[in-house]
């Protein structure tokens, strides 16, 4: 017998397992960032506003740190995210092999999301009594008494304070 090709080295199992495990954390980190921008897209909307600012964004982090654990569809969600970057993996490197690429023709609606800066409404707390709207004008409140327990958890409270 001649033919080895069905053994393997190790060697790029590492590389694979290295790869997977970086698009585990890029998925679980839009996962979170997604249902943080979810909340502050609701915030603005019920507060009568015409973009989300930092302050927005802010909240919504703060909030999603109290709420990412208890999410019932986590494990799916996360699942669909990495199967979302795989497929734009297999989509950029069949762009790259593409001569014609003349453009991005995914960009062009976004002037329909983008908001001039000397347009944006100023922040203010929404006055609607929703539990999304009550969560995030008191959510300064209980991150003030919030104590990170997970290395992750201190790392994410010291940027979200920084912004």
């Amino acid at each position: 017998m001649s033919d080895y090709s069905f053994m393997k080295s190790g060697v790029n199992n590492l590389e694979e397992n290295e790869a997977n495990t970086e698009k585990e954390i890029v998925a679980v980190i839009l996962h979170f960032m997604e249902n943080a921008t979810r909340s502050a897209s609701i915030f603005v909307d019920h507060s009568k506003r015409n973009a989300i600012t930092v302050e927005d964004v802010k909240r919504g982090l703060m909030l999603e740190i109290f709420l990412f654990s208890k999410r019932v569809d986590i494990k799916q969600d996360i699942i669909r995210i990495k199967n979302e970057l795989d497929d734009e993996d297999e989509d950029d490197e069949s762009n790259e092999d593409d001569d014609n690429n003349e453009g991005d023709e995914s960009n062009e609606d976004d002037s329909d999301y983008i908001c001039p800066d000397d347009e944006v409404m100023e922040f203010k707390e929404s006055l609607c009594e929703c539990a999304m709207c009550k969560c995030l004008n008191n959510v300064y409140d209980r991150w003030g008494k919030w104590t990170p327990i997970s290395p992750i958890e201190l790392i994410m409270k010291k940027h979200i304070e920084k912004m």
